[in-house]
């Protein structure tokens, strides 16, 4: 049987396991999320700008879980994930650029099919 000086001692130290845990998911996602948000570069393909969607979309849900099971601040999701919508939004932009451009040239006897 444990005292309560003993419970209170194992108490603060997975009290401060969970502090340190979380600390460093912070610290390695805004290592991380930044170089995601790079600018696209013009060579982009369909496929690489859904890869790069989906990219995006796992470390917005990662973070997210990380979240629910307190293994990273919520002030820290919060700002990254905003930053990260603004990067999907620019990806699906150019999707739809994309794909307007395909149905343009289809449309002029350019693209596959004609």
């Amino acid at each position: 049987m444990t005292t309560p000086e003993e419970q209170a001692a194992k108490d603060a130290a997975r009290r401060a396991e969970k502090e340190r845990i979380r600390q460093e998911n912070a610290a390695r996602f805004q290592a991380e999320v930044p170089q995601m948000l790079r600018d696209l570069p013009p060579g982009m393909t369909h496929n690489d700008l859904v890869m790069e969607h989906q990219k995006l979309r796992m470390k917005s849900m990662e973070m997210q879980q990380m979240v629910i099971t307190g293994k990273l601040p919520v002030a820290v999701e919060q700002d990254l994930s905003g930053k990260i919508v603004e990067q999907i939004h620019k990806v699906e932009a150019r999707i739809a650029e994309l794909s307007g451009a395909a149905r343009d040239a289809v449309g002029k006897g350019k693209g596959p099919g004609f």
